[in-house]
C-alpha cells in the first residue's frame, strides 16, 4: 500500500512538473531583451540610457553580447 501511494505521489509530481514546464514554453520562444531595451523598460535607468546614447554604444549593447552591466538607478544620481 505504501509503495503504491509513493508511486502515485511521484507520478503526480511528474505530471505537475510537466504541466508547469509546458506552460512556460511561450516565454522560452520570446526573444530576450537587450541591455538597452531592458534599461528603457525598467524606467529607472534613464541616466544609463543617456550615457549609452552619448557614447554611441546603443548598437553595441543591442548586439549579441554577452554583456554584463552593473549600473546604479537614477536615484543614485539625484
Amino acid at each position: 500500500m505504501i509503495r503504491k501511494l509513493s508511486l502515485l505521489v511521484v507520478l503526480g509530481g511528474m505530471v505537475g512538473f510537466a504541466a508547469v514546464s509546458l506552460a512556460g514554453d511561450d516565454k522560452a520562444k520570446e526573444k530576450p531583451k537587450t541591455i538597452v531595451e531592458t534599461a528603457v523598460a525598467a524606467g529607472q535607468f534613464k541616466t544609463l540610457v543617456k550615457a549609452i546614447e552619448a557614447a554611441e554604444l546603443v548598437d553595441t549593447f543591442n548586439g549579441s553580447g554577452p554583456f554584463t552591466v552593473f549600473a546604479p538607478t537614477d536615484e543614485a544620481f539625484a
